[in-house]
C-alpha cells in the first residue's frame, strides 16, 4: 500500500516556469499521488496553463485559482486545506 502524497504547489506570475515544474512532478513513478496547486491572481497566463494541466489529469489535479493577488501567506494556506495527503 502507498499512502497518499501531496504535492503543494504555490504560484503567481510564472507562466515561464509552470510546465517545467509539472512536468517534474508527473515525471515521479509514485503511484498515489495528488497534485494541489495554487494560483495567486496571476495575469501571466499561468491560470490558463493550470488548466489545461486539470482538464488533462483531472484524477491527480486539485486546482485553486484566486482572482486577485493576496499574498503567498493567503494562498499557502488555500492549498494547505486542499491537501489530503498522508
Amino acid at each position: 500500500m502507498f499512502p497518499k502524497v501531496s504535492v503543494f504547489i504555490c504560484v503567481y506570475q510564472q507562466a515561464h516556469f509552470i510546465r517545467d515544474t509539472i512536468e517534474s512532478v508527473l515525471a515521479q513513478n509514485y503511484p498515489n499521488l495528488e497534485i494541489v496547486v495554487g494560483d495567486d491572481g496571476s495575469t501571466d497566463g499561468t491560470q490558463e496553463i493550470l488548466r489545461e494541466y486539470d482538464e488533462k489529469y483531472p484524477e491527480l489535479f486539485k486546482l485553486i485559482l484566486s482572482p486577485a493577488n493576496a499574498g503567498i501567506t493567503a494562498n499557502s494556506n488555500k492549498v494547505l486545506t486542499q491537501c489530503s495527503g498522508d
